[in-house]
């Protein structure tokens, strides 16, 4: 008979990369992982790190009994966010956003992983890394997602902004 002991996972810890050095570390997983051409290791190299806005690589490593379990590819960007009166542009504020992009998300897929990941991004915004976090094209039902929309209502925006990734209408 199993106690509530021998059931217990041992506890999750998450670690933050904010280098491009850094990500030597979890390459392996990486690119074991990695199911999305946007969440690719060496599209963020070469594509991201090259663009203008980018500022650093914002990689959380979620490890288990010294095991890597999920990672979450992030990038921290500079923007420029305008405030617009129907098509007028009164001004656009300066903000460092926390970016994780479609199939950023690898690994395990669990409550705890997707609160751990929730906790961490909030914690980035209140040491003031960032002034605002992104989450692109999550899967909707996904605990990632749920775990983001679990948030206090000042904190996030409400509107959920599906969108079509390829889109095709076959005749009848």
């Amino acid at each position: 008979m199993s106690t509530a002991s021998d059931t217990t996972l041992p506890a999750l810890s998450v670690r933050t990369l904010r280098t491009l050095a850094e990500l030597v570390e979890v390459e392996g997983f990486w690119r074991e992982h990695a199911a999305h051409p946007w969440s690719d290791l060496d599209y963020l190299r070469a594509v991201l790190a090259a663009q203008p806005e980018f500022l650093r690589p914002h990689v959380l490593v979620l490890t288990r009994a010294e095991r890597t379990v999920a990672l979450v590819a992030g990038s921290l960007r500079r923007e420029r966010f305008p405030f617009k009166i129907g098509s007028f542009v009164l001004w656009r504020s300066r903000a460092r956003v926390l970016h994780v992009g479609t199939g950023g998300a690898m690994g395990e897929e669990s409550p705890e992983v997707a609160r751990a990941v929730r906790a961490e991004c909030l914690a980035a915004l209140a040491r003031g890394e960032a002034d605002a976090a992104y989450a692109h094209q999550l899967d909707r039902g996904g605990e990632l997602a749920r775990a983001l929309q679990d948030v206090s209502a000042l904190a996030r925006d409400r509107r959920a902004r599906p969108s079509a990734g390829w889109l095709l209408e076959l005749p009848a």
